[in-house]
């Protein structure tokens, strides 16, 4: 959808038009929409984004005192540098009122580099509405709302309206830079200058990328435990981290192909198996997660070892595929269970000198995680292979290149004897 440059009507119609694009949500921040405005070239020391502007547009007429905690921009394993902000609103005004709208626009400002964009980049607009009744209460006299807008690296001004629908509300703004390191710029979802929708984009289309036909085959095992075993607790930084880090491997152009199971200790249940093939269908992926059950264990699993007979079960199933792997990675939260699989059901399994194991272990902390190593740790360790913690992004870049560096050079080296 484009639009001039003046603020009325960013979705062609009012706001409290009844084909308003969002729906009631939680307090979370849920971002129903995402539209371009296309704007003419900045008039120097004319923003075309205003505060009076967007007070005009919405009709504001009654002034709603609310504050805004904004953070630096960070670099999530979406790869993607996201602003946080966190809203703050009295609840007395809004007694008589049913629902919020928050709007933001976003609009670049200078690369990275500090120099304005050489062309003129477009406004984005984000838009959310949400109950009253969902609002994450704080204190007894207020109501927050916590949002987040992703962009690219550069320099950036948000504009952010609250407001009833009735013409109370109000309007901030703030700057942020957002500034990835230098080594991560081309590893980036965005480009310099670009915004987005913040939802979820984990389980989104596989890149198309070539192959080399001299590539590795990898066998990644997924545990889609959450970092607390206590999934009443969302955790979709770890779901983004894990999803990333098959991503990662899925769109190296020197895997060839990947085989994927994935299952989870808790539920001891395997959720989605994947022979090898150059693409992971990442959709089938989402609703894996969505399949967790927890609390639903079976009584007969509930007992002592469970989880290391669960684990061994797995892998012997998948014996063929783990012999034929070049690389066979483990992916996962650290488990708090630290029994120790057999070393029986784990000899046939113990690959040659050709094969790399390693453990990307998503959850490293030491104040959030279990401290020994885990049931799946030590799998690893008894097929000769190692952890590797994933705190950050860039932990995840080095680390699978590294494991397909290592793998490649396993490959080749017998050719060149």
């Amino acid at each position: 959808m484009q639009a001039s440059g003046n603020l009325r009507r960013p979705f062609g119609q009012s706001p409290g038009s009844p084909r308003w694009c969002g729906v009631s949500g939680a307090a979370s921040w849920v971002l129903l929409c995402l539209l371009s405005l296309l704007v003419p070239a900045l008039q120097a020391q004319e923003p075309v984004v205003s505060l009076d502007g967007i007070r005009k547009q919405l009709n504001l007429r009654q002034s709603l005192s609310c504050s805004v905690r904004t953070g630096f921009p960070v670099l999530l394993f979406d790869f993607k540098m996201h602003s946080p902000f966190v809203v703050t609103l009295p609840m007395k005004p809004l007694k008589e009122s049913e629902q919020i709208f928050v709007r933001v626009w976003t609009v670049p400002v200078k690369d990275l580099d500090g120099r304005p964009f050489p062309t003129q980049k477009s406004v984005h607009f984000l838009a959310n509405r949400s109950s009253i009744a969902d609002l994450k209460p704080s204190g007894n006299h207020f109501l927050q709302v916590n949002g987040s807008v992703a962009t690219g690296a550069g320099e950036f001004r948000h504009y952010l309206s609250v407001d009833d629908g009735k013409g109370l509300g109000c309007v901030k703004e703030w700057k942020v830079k957002a500034k990835p390191e230098r080594a991560l710029l081309p590893e980036l979802a965005l480009k310099p200058g670009e915004a987005t929708d913040p939802r979820l984009t984990a389980f989104i289309r596989q890149r198309a990328v070539p192959k080399q036909e001299s590539g590795i085959r990898v066998a990644v095992m997924l545990n889609v435990d959450n970092r607390s075993w206590r999934r009443v607790i969302t955790d979709s930084n770890n779901m983004i981290a894990l999803a990333a880090a098959l991503r990662k491997v899925a769109e190296d152009e020197r895997v060839r192909e990947v085989a994927l199971a994935v299952f989870s200790l808790e539920d001891q249940n395997v959720f989605f198996d994947q022979e090898y093939n150059e693409v992971v269908d990442f959709r089938r992926l989402g609703i894996a997660f969505r399949q967790m059950k927890p609390g639903q264990v079976e009584v007969s699993k509930l007992s002592l070892g469970s989880e290391a007979r669960f684990l061994a079960g797995i892998l012997r199933e998948r014996e063929g595929r783990l012999l034929e792997a070049d690389l066979i990675l483990f992916v996962g939260a650290r488990s708090p269970v630290s029994d120790k699989v057999p070393p029986a059901a784990l000899e046939s399994l113990r690959p040659g000198n050709r094969t790399k194991v390693a453990y990307l272990v998503t959850n490293p902390f030491r104040w959030r995680s279990p401290v020994n190593r885990d049931v799946i740790g030590h799998a690893v360790k008894a097929l000769g292979g190692a952890e590797r913690d994933i705190r950050l992004p860039g932990d995840l870049t080095k680390a699978v290149n590294q494991m397909v560096r290592d793998s490649m050079r396993n490959v080749e080296a017998p050719a060149a004897q």
